[in-house]
Order: C-alpha cells, then sequence, then structure tokens
C-alpha cells in the first residue's frame, strides 16, 4: 500500500514540474533568429503595437510662397507637380498564441503574454484582403497643386471637379484654366468663389476664358477692389468673348506699372476706366482702346496719369470717343504734338462704313482725319479688306478696321500698321486710285503682324499684288512694280544676322527677299498648292503643332517648309527646298531637317537609348549618334538599329528628302509604318524588321524606285498584300511574310 502511495506521489510531482517548465517556456520566448537586446531603443516595437495600425502620410511640403517674377500668360506650358504616392494601409494581424506546450497536455491552452512583435512593412502572407476595386484617379492627379489642395482645401478641391470639363478629365486644352482656379483657391479664396459661380466656367472653357482667368489671377495679386470690379462687370457673367479676354488681358499688364513708386496711382486709374462707359459692353474699338493705353502707359506712368487727367479722358470715355483714343499709344511715340489735338474731339472727323463679311462677319471700317472731307478713300479700304479675307479664308483678329491720316507721316516714320490701327499720309487720302497697292498692304497686317520681319512684310507685298490682280487684272508677278534690289544682303538668313532697325534702308530688304520667296513658291507651285501652303502658314501661328518639329507659333523658316511641304508630291516637296535654299539658304533645310530628329527622339523615348551621344545638343547632327551627312550637312544615313527605340515612328521622317539609309531593325516600334517614308525617293535599303509593327505595308512605299535592300518582315505582324514596286527588290524578306501581292 505504501509503495502505491509512493508511486502516485512520485506522478504527482512529475506532472507539476512539467507544468512549471511548461509556464517558463510560455512567458519567455527567446527565438533565435531575433536579437532583441541588439536593437537600438527607437526600433523596438511598442508593447500596443497590437492595436489596429493607421496609415500615416508623408508630411506635406511647405507652400511655395508667392512668385515676385512676371506672370506667365496662359498659354505657357506649366510644370506638373508629380502626385504623392500614398503608404500602403497595412493589414492588421490577429494577435494568435505562440507559446510552446508539452507535449503531454492535450486541452486548449490558456492566453499568454504577447510575444515580442517584429517590426515588418509586409503583412503576413496568411492574412490576404479581400480585394477592392482601384478607384479612378482624380481629375486633378497631375496638375500643379491639385494634390495639396485636396489635402488641404477639399471642400474648393471638389468643386472645381465638379465642373463637367473638369469631371470627365482635363485635356491639354483646359489644363492651364483647371491650374489656375487651383491657385485661386489657394491663395484668393474670396475671389475664387465669386468666379467659380459664372455660369460660362460650368460646362467647358474657352482659350479666351482661360484668358479671363489667367487675368484674374493676377488682378487678385494686385488689388482686391480692382478685382472685384472687374467680376461684376455685366460682360463678365455670361461667356468671354476674344475682345473681353483682350480688355482683361491689356488692362493688368496696364497696372503693372512702369514706374512702381506710382503703380497704386495707375490701379486706382485703371479702377475709373473700368466705369466708363466705353467698357459697359464691350466691342472690338474698345479693346483696341485699351490697348493703346497700355501703350500709353509703358511710355511712362507719369506721362499715362498726366494725359488720362484731360477732360475728353476724364469725364469718361464713350463707345464714339474709343475710337479716337485708339490712336493715342502709337501718336504718344511718333507724333506727341498731336496728342492734343486728337483728344480735342472738335478737331477729329471720322467717317465710318459698317460691311458683313463672309469670314469676319459684321465688321466696322473707320476712317479718323484731322479735317472735313470725304474722298474715295473708304471705297477701296472696303475693297482692301475684302481681298484680304477672300484670299486667306480666315476671319479677321478683330471686327473693327482703323484708318488714320497724317500730314507727312511717312516723312516722320508713322506710316505703317500699329496693331490698333494703319497711318497714311494725306496723299493716300488725296490720290486713293493711285496706292491701291499700299492699302492692301497694310490691311494684310492683320493677319501678318507676328513673326519675322521677312515673312511679314513679304506675305502683306504679296497680297497687295493679289489685290492689284483683283481690282485692274495686273499680273501677280514682279515685274508689275518692278523695284532695285537688296544690296546688303543676298539671302534671307544674312538679313536676319544684320537683325536692322525698322525705317532703315537695310530693314527695306525684308519687302525685297520675303516677296521673292513667296513669288516664287507661286509661280512654281501653282495658284491652288501656294494658296493651301499659305493658309497652312498663317495657321501656324494659332497653335502650336508638336508634330511639325518646328519651335513655338512664332513662324520662321521651318514652319514656312513644313507648311508649303505637307500634302504634296516629291517633286513639289523638292521644288520648296529647292526655293527655300535658293533665297533664305542651306541653312533652312538643315535646321528643317534637325528639328525633325528632335522630334524622333522625343517620340522614341529617346532619353533611354542605348547610345544618345550628342542628340538634342547644339553639336553639328552629322555628330549624333547613328546620323551621317553629306558634304552640304544633309542626312542621308540614320543608323539606329538595336539602339532601344520604342514607339510609333514619327511622319517626318519623310521629309529627309536625301536619306538613303535607313536602318531601324531590333528596337520596339509599334504602330504601322507611316505612308509618309514613301517620299524618301533616294532611299536605297531600308530595314524595320525585329520590332512590333503592325497594319498594312503602306502603298506609298511602292514609289521608292531606288530602294535596292528591304527588311521588314522578322517579328512584325503585318496584314493586307504586299505593295506593287516592292516585289521586285532583289534583296528582300518580304516573301518570309506570307502576304499576297497587291
Amino acid at each position: 500500500m505504501n509503495s502505491k502511495r509512493r508511486l502516485l506521489l512520485l506522478s504527482v510531482v512529475t506532472v507539476s514540474l512539467s507544468l512549471m517548465v511548461s509556464a517558463i517556456s510560455c512567458t519567455s520566448p527567446e527565438p533565435p533568429p531575433i536579437q532583441v537586446a541588439e536593437l537600438a531603443p527607437t526600433e523596438v516595437p511598442s508593447p500596443t503595437a497590437t492595436a489596429l495600425p493607421t496609415a500615416t502620410s508623408t508630411p506635406m511640403p511647405t507652400e511655395t510662397p508667392v512668385p515676385t517674377e512676371t506672370p506667365v500668360p496662359p498659354t505657357a506650358t506649366y510644370t506638373s507637380v508629380p502626385t504623392e504616392t500614398p503608404i500602403p494601409t497595412e493589414t492588421p494581424v490577429p494577435p494568435t498564441a505562440t507559446a510552446t506546450h508539452a507535449p503531454t497536455l492535450t486541452p486548449t491552452p490558456e492566453p499568454t503574454a504577447t510575444p515580442v512583435p517584429v517590426s515588418t512593412a509586409t503583412p503576413r502572407p496568411t492574412f490576404t484582403p479581400h480585394p477592392t476595386s482601384t478607384p479612378p484617379p482624380s481629375p486633378l492627379a497631375g496638375l500643379e497643386r491639385g494634390t495639396y489642395l485636396e489635402e488641404r482645401q477639399p471642400i474648393a478641391a471638389n468643386r472645381i471637379k465638379q465642373l463637367s470639363w473638369v469631371e470627365d478629365g482635363v485635356d491639354v486644352s483646359e489644363r492651364d484654366a483647371a491650374e489656375l482656379l487651383i491657385a485661386l483657391a489657394r491663395r484668393h479664396p474670396d475671389v475664387f468663389d465669386a468666379l467659380i459661380q459664372k455660369p460660362w466656367i460650368m460646362d467647358s472653357i474657352t482659350e479666351h476664358e482661360t484668358t479671363a482667368i489667367w487675368g484674374i489671377r493676377w488682378f487678385a495679386r494686385e488689388d482686391t477692389a480692382l478685382t472685384e470690379q472687374i467680376l461684376a462687370k455685366s460682360w463678365m457673367q455670361d461667356g468671354i468673348a476674344r475682345d473681353e479676354a483682350a480688355v482683361i488681358y491689356r488692362l493688368y499688364w496696364t497696372i503693372r506699372a512702369e514706374d512702381e513708386s506710382l503703380q497704386q496711382e495707375v490701379i486706382q486709374k485703371v479702377i475709373e476706366i473700368l466705369d466708363m462707359p466705353f467698357l459697359e459692353t464691350v466691342e472690338s474699338p474698345d479693346a483696341m482702346a485699351i490697348r493703346s493705353l497700355e501703350r500709353l502707359e509703358d511710355a511712362g506712368s507719369a506721362d499715362f496719369l498726366r494725359r488720362m487727367a484731360h477732360p475728353s479722358l476724364s469725364d469718361g470715355i464713350t463707345n464714339e470717343e474709343a475710337k479716337i483714343v485708339t490712336l493715342l499709344g502709337k501718336a504718344n511715340e511718333a507724333l506727341p504734338e498731336l496728342v492734343d489735338v486728337i483728344l480735342d474731339g472738335d478737331r477729329v472727323f471720322l467717317e465710318e462704313r459698317r460691311i458683313e463679311l463672309p469670314w469676319t462677319g459684321q465688321t466696322l471700317l473707320t476712317i479718323i482725319r484731322l479735317r472735313d472731307v470725304e474722298t474715295q478713300s473708304m471705297d477701296i479700304l472696303e475693297q482692301a479688306v475684302r481681298v484680304n479675307e477672300e484670299y486667306m479664308g480666315e476671319p479677321y483678329y478683330t471686327n473693327w478696321i482703323g484708318l488714320f491720316f497724317v500730314k507727312d507721316a511717312r516723312e516722320r516714320g508713322s506710316e505703317t500698321h500699329h496693331g490698333t490701327h494703319f497711318t497714311f499720309s494725306l496723299d493716300k487720302d488725296e490720290k486713293p486710285l493711285e496706292r491701291t497697292f499700299y492699302y492692301t498692304h497694310e490691311v494684310a497686317h492683320y493677319y501678318w503682324s507676328e513673326g519675322p520681319s521677312w515673312i511679314n512684310e513679304g506675305a502683306a507685298n504679296f497680297l497687295g499684288f493679289v489685290g492689284e490682280n483683283k481690282r485692274v487684272g495686273t499680273p501677280i508677278h514682279l515685274d508689275s512694280r518692278p523695284r532695285p534690289p537688296c544690296t546688303y544682303a543676298t539671302t534671307i538668313a544674312q538679313l536676319e544676322a544684320m537683325d536692322p532697325d525698322r525705317g532703315t534702308d537695310q530693314f527695306r530688304c525684308n519687302y525685297r527677299l520675303g516677296e521673292r520667296l513667296f513669288m516664287d513658291l507661286y509661280h512654281a507651285l501653282g495658284e491652288d498648292t501656294f494658296q493651301q501652303g499659305f493658309r497652312r502658314l498663317y495657321l501656324k501661328k494659332q497653335s502650336d503643332d508638336p508634330t511639325d518639329g518646328c519651335e513655338g507659333t512664332r513662324p520662321g523658316i521651318c514652319h514656312l517648309a513644313v507648311a508649303f511641304k505637307s500634302g504634296v508630291s516629291d517633286d513639289v516637296a523638292a521644288m520648296v527646298d529647292e526655293i527655300i535654299i535658293r533665297h533664305y539658304g542651306i541653312t533652312a533645310i538643315l535646321e528643317g531637317e534637325r528639328a525633325e530628329l528632335a522630334v524622333l527622339y522625343d517620340a522614341m523615348d529617346g532619353a533611354d537609348w542605348t547610345d544618345n551621344t550628342n542628340w538634342l545638343s547644339d553639336a553639328h547632327i552629322g555628330e549624333w549618334y547613328g546620323v551621317t551627312t553629306d558634304a552640304d550637312g544633309r542626312v542621308i544615313e540614320l543608323n539606329l538599329a538595336e539602339n532601344g527605340l520604342s514607339g510609333e515612328l514619327p511622319p517626318g521622317l519623310g521629309n529627309l528628302a536625301n536619306l538613303r539609309e535607313l536602318l531601324l531593325s531590333g528596337n520596339r516600334l509599334h504602330g504601322q509604318i507611316p505612308p509618309e517614308l514613301g517620299n524618301l525617293i533616294k532611299l536605297t535599303k531600308l530595314e524595320l524588321d525585329g520590332n512590333r509593327l503592325t497594319g498594312q505595308i503602306p502603298s506609298e512605299l511602292g514609289n521608292l524606285s531606288a530602294l535596292r535592300y528591304l527588311r521588314l518582315t522578322r517579328d512584325n505582324r503585318f496584314s493586307g498584300c504586299v505593295p506593287v514596286g516592292l516585289t521586285d527588290i532583289a534583296d528582300s524578306d518580304l516573301i518570309e511574310s506570307g502576304l499576297p501581292s497587291c
């Protein structure tokens, strides 16, 4: 019996010892991989780490101070601030018992102390959250300060996002307006609240409305009272028209003030101007009057304030007086003694005629004289206005054409177009039928006023010849108006390098060399083809075409070459090149080819090429990797095979007229082969295999009569048939494509 008791007691002791060991094991785990004792104090997770974690955001950067530099007009390209990547929310990991229990124990273990957690940003793979749909990106994402506004001012951000033209995604034409609204919401919330309620801002946004928002944004920085007054104008309540946008734009530059010490006085004067009768509604003469006042202030703030104190201005400018005010800016510069005469309404006489034009619509013609007479000048002016619009096939940028007759204007260097109006000497009023060419020339400057002088004056002179042809049937030819040639420069490139001042003999070379270039193009291309190219050149000024390889909208020789070579045959394009080289110099062609290569670089992710040595640098293009040029600097070979090119081939490659070898195999090209490659009539070797090209092989490639070596098939997936002209190439891989002949 005693033996049984001793055996039972021994069993109890054994179990007790086992439980003690188990308890010690549960409260003091020491997994070997985790060296807790060696962690820095800040790295040891807090015992409260088992609470549900919350996402934390990267601290927002401090707000950039208001820039003091001159504001950029709304047509400028803004650099977007990269959107912030949110920190992912960690999936909560439920606590689990990790103690090691004695093998002899089968019951569920009691809760244990929390183990030391392991610091990790990666959730345990066994607790995968249910998949959720990714919300669409905010329409403000990618816009300058868009993310900032959503974080700091969500109500204002939502008001912008609710605009229909923002809600469906902001495109390139809407970007400036959206970013200007963001800037207003951040810096001037009261002005933003007043502007965002305007009906015209709700459904869509136009170029003119963007200009208006730009003006309001910068007015708000300068003066609150002025901003409120503009926002209260009746014409600010509905859509913003061209002339209304021009008023806002010009008023802003007026209040910038030539003399900063007088800026507040200038601002106060502009507030008074806004209350004047001529700005109750805005038409073209009113916009021109504001442009003239801006020019007046730009000549000197003190003089501007003195002129505005004249009784005829200080008591309020009327609609009729606005037409006279258009003369002030230029008269103050060239004919200052006439300013007081102009402001004396009793000595100024207006002759007016309202006409309807096919493109521009209702247009007001105004002749301003300092004598009370009427001649045939109004008839000649109307004819010039109609001839120019008919040939250009585009509306004028204004519905008001103003002509001012002044004694001895030519001798005083003032017989020219001023942007607001143009000025003639009295002889052109007394004998207008003998000066019709000049009427057409100056009216043409309502189209041709931006860009190099050889384009502006050459185009205006050409239209002068057109006007004489329409009026009396005179041939459109230089022989109909023989004049001495330019003796200071033989090419336009030389003239541009001289950069002569207006009014000098050297400047007159712009008329001679410019008109000869246009006249030669006219006779080489024929009436219809020339007129189409002439109009395309004008339209280049209206918007920037990122595909033409030319810089900006200020027309130059690159724009001219593209305009006249677009959509024409190879022979015609070659004639255009020959004429440009003759009149401008080889420089023009070289600049055009450099531009086309720059477009290729941008379209093909040039920054990521295997070798892009010298590309886009000032080095001669013959020193750019893979480019070979001839003795004249023309591109004759482009070898970028296996160089990491990616994207769609730009059609501008077809403008490299002297190209003999185009080797682009082994890259990541996709899309279709541009049919413009058929313009490369000197091409002897073409390699486009080893890419991801698709679609049909353009029939235009059949025009490549000089082609002797062709590689297209490998890795590409073409459909359709092999064009006529390519089946006869001796060294070709097209048989491997399996495509039938067309």
